[in-house]
């Protein structure tokens, strides 16, 4: 998508008319057969070379984002930051989504709009979403935290089961036992091997994937009820985001800890220690630009991929992303990796790549009949 000869826009959206502020594409009715993705339109290419421009983005921008975010969040400032980082992350969702909003063709509006209370209460679920899993880094190594992450059907299924008195059928209960078993020998092991490990921080992540699993259910509530599309949407969510993340990273003195850091030579460690720098303040804004950009666009090719063929695929993809991210974590940062580690890795992700399938199915026909179904950016 990016490099090479551009790709044709709509009408009105070139990059040229958003470097000279002209007006934003005219509103257009929807169009299910036209595959927008970054702005460009993917329409004219085959679905084979659509799939693979697609999944390419995924593998490519998500591998670069989960590199970027081991190498900020431990190496760089050394498990601390938090508030910043994440205010740092909304800061370039906005201004991606702000400019994705811009180059794509709007969609004619036939209801009326969403409550700003309604985008409010969303944005603070994503803040505390994001803030979570940033703290909780603290606490967790990165595989750690990428497993719990991805485990949000563990603890769906045990609040249906206890809560509401679901039933679920033998195999789901198979699935879900053979991740809950892969996730407890893998954070076993990490508990008698990694200096990093606090039971706090797997609380954390529970506490981001409750607000994730509400902000998922009301998105696709709000964009189906209001008719609002996915550019529009993400715009509005991640700057009121930005907004009260900004605020609270303030108020807690983060983000004056965060710029004195960013103007510093060296990484929070070697700041300490006054050691010689071998990060410099340029490599370092360079580092949490790419950052806040690759998570972005690795959605945004995801959010392509549910769109135009189904769940299915973009679960084959993501499981495999997921774990290609595991190994490059254990491969590229320092860390023990034992039998027992490749064990409940093993386990967790045939569990996950099962449930994927099984989701999948389910939701083919329901994804290819509703946009409204797109993964937001993380």
């Amino acid at each position: 998508v990016f490099g090479g000869a551009p790709l044709p826009l709509e009408p009105g959206g070139s990059v040229a008319a958003v470097l000279s502020g002209a007006a934003p594409p005219p509103a257009i009715p929807a169009d299910p057969d036209r595959l927008f993705v970054m702005g460009c339109d993917l329409s004219h290419l085959s679905p084979a070379v659509q799939f693979a421009t697609c999944s390419g983005g995924v593998f490519a921008f998500t591998l670069v984002y989960g590199y970027l975010q081991e190498l900020i969040v431990v190496t760089l400032c050394g498990r601390k930051l938090s508030l910043f980082l994440a205010t740092v992350q909304f800061g370039g969702y906005a201004i991606w989504s702000a400019w994705l909003r811009h180059l794509s063709p709007r969609p004619v509006r036939t209801k009326g709009r969403v409550p700003m209370a309604r985008y409010l209460r969303l944005s603070l679920l994503r803040a505390f979403d994001l803030g979570f899993t940033n703290l909780a880094m603290a606490h967790l190594n990165y595989p750690a935290k990428t497993m719990i992450k991805s485990s949000r059907v563990v603890f769906t299924m045990a609040a249906g089961a206890i809560g509401q008195k679901k039933r679920y059928s033998v195999a789901e209960y198979v699935t879900v036992c053979l991740m809950a078993a892969g996730l407890v020998i893998f954070m076993n092991a990490d508990a008698k091997t990694s200096a990093i490990f606090a039971p706090i921080g797997i609380f954390m992540l529970i506490a981001s994937l409750c607000c994730d699993a509400v902000l998922s259910t009301n998105s696709e509530q709000i964009m189906k009820t209001y008719d609002v599309g996915q550019d529009e949407f993400i715009f509005n969510l991640y700057t009121i985001a930005l907004v009260s993340m900004g605020t609270v990273t303030i108020l807690s003195g983060d983000m004056a800890h965060g710029l004195s850091f960013l103007l510093t030579p060296g990484t929070m460690a070697e700041i300490e220690a006054g050691s010689h720098p071998t990060w410099s303040p340029l490599g370092k804004a360079v580092a949490l630009a790419a950052f806040a950009s690759t998570g972005f666009f690795g959605s945004s090719f995801a959010g392509a991929i549910t769109r135009r063929f189904s769940a299915l695929a973009m679960s084959i993809v993501s499981t495999t992303r997921k774990a290609t991210t595991l190994f490059l974590s254990f491969a590229f940062f320092p860390k023990e990796c034992t039998p027992q580690h490749m064990l409940g890795m093993v386990l967790f992700m045939v569990a996950l790549f099962v449930k994927s399938l099984r989701a999948g199915r389910k939701g083919m026909k329901m994804v290819k009949s509703s946009a409204a179904l797109t993964e937001l950016p993380r």
